[in-house]
């Protein structure tokens, strides 16, 4: 049996206000996982983060865990 995801957005789209920063994002993080993500300035790495633990709010999509 699979263990269940620590963390998981599936089909995430969120931004600020009219502006979308995140279309369609998906992952899935284990226990004792590791994630990096990198990209360029405005790239949309806080607004993950940010949407993983609730602080910007989805328009689509689900959080998981």
């Amino acid at each position: 049996m699979t263990e269940a995801p620590f963390l998981e957005l599936a089909q995430v789209t969120a931004g600020y206000g009219a502006i979308t920063v995140l279309d369609g994002l998906s992952l899935r993080l284990g226990r004792n996982e590791v994630l990096a993500i990198l990209g360029a300035n405005g790239s949309g790495k806080s607004t993950v983060l940010k949407t993983a633990i609730g602080l910007t709010r989805m328009t689509a999509g689900r959080r998981g865990r």
